[in-house]
């Protein structure tokens, strides 16, 4: 709660560790671009990545359990953290969308349709990394396989198709917005930014020279300290 708290504009505690320091920083980064609307989705954002995401992942990692493909999907939604990581696309083009149109089902269903898209995205450029981890079981192909007991191969083609199919809805949506009165052309404009945001990550997987998501080793391997 105390990151919250910085997030939300409390300043750190003289023996917070240096994240906390650099949380702040960010938020000071951010005020001559964003309101108190843009900082509280920002914050509700995160929380929801660590408890929704990075909390319901550790339990079968740590007891080395595949979920189910439902379970996985929403889990990875939100531990993908492309929900708070989405946030600064609105500073960023100069344009904080009003609360209103912010919790309007489309604009939610298309960032849902984003986070998705892109954990899929993850999972494929780094497949080949945790295919040797041992306590890799929320990797959508791995799952896939584990589910319904097929290839790597039939599990990378359902994969795709999955993706596929929320890229699919995606663009119908930004085809076929709501009327937003006079936020149209900025709306279009911030859905837009979020299609980039697809776009843009699935070129820095696969066009990028990163080692880190193809490499075993060249990423911190997690640690978890228990044994269930």
């Amino acid at each position: 709660d105390h990151i919250m708290d910085i997030m939300m504009g409390a300043q750190p505690k003289s023996d917070d560790i240096g994240l906390m320091r650099q949380v702040a920083l960010s938020r000071q980064e951010f005020l001559p671009y964003a309101n108190n609307d843009w900082f509280e989705r920002w914050t509700k954002n995160f929380y929801d990545y660590t408890t929704y995401g990075i909390m319901e992942e550790t339990p079968y990692k740590l007891k080395k359990e595949f979920p189910t493909l439902n379970n996985l999907l929403l889990i990875r939604e939100y531990s993908i953290s492309m929900y708070p990581y989405g946030d600064p696309v609105e500073p960023a083009i100069n344009y904080i969308v009003p609360n209103t149109i912010s919790e309007h089902p489309v604009i939610k269903r298309l960032k849902m349709l984003m986070c998705r898209a892109m954990a899929i995205q993850n999972d494929f450029a780094s497949i080949e990394k945790e295919l040797a981890v041992e306590t890799e079981t929320l990797n959508i192909i791995l799952v896939i396989k584990n589910q319904y007991r097929v290839s790597l191969e039939e599990a990378v083609s359902e994969a795709m198709r999955i993706h596929d199919n929320y890229i699919k809805e995606f663009v119908e949506l930004e085809n076929n917005l709501p009327d937003f009165g006079p936020e149209q052309k900025n709306i279009q404009r911030f859905v837009h930014n979020m299609a980039l945001m697809i776009s843009g990550l699935g070129a820095w997987y696969h066009k990028g020279s990163s080692t880190r998501y193809k490499t075993p080793g060249e990423f911190p391997k997690p640690e978890y300290g228990l044994s269930l």
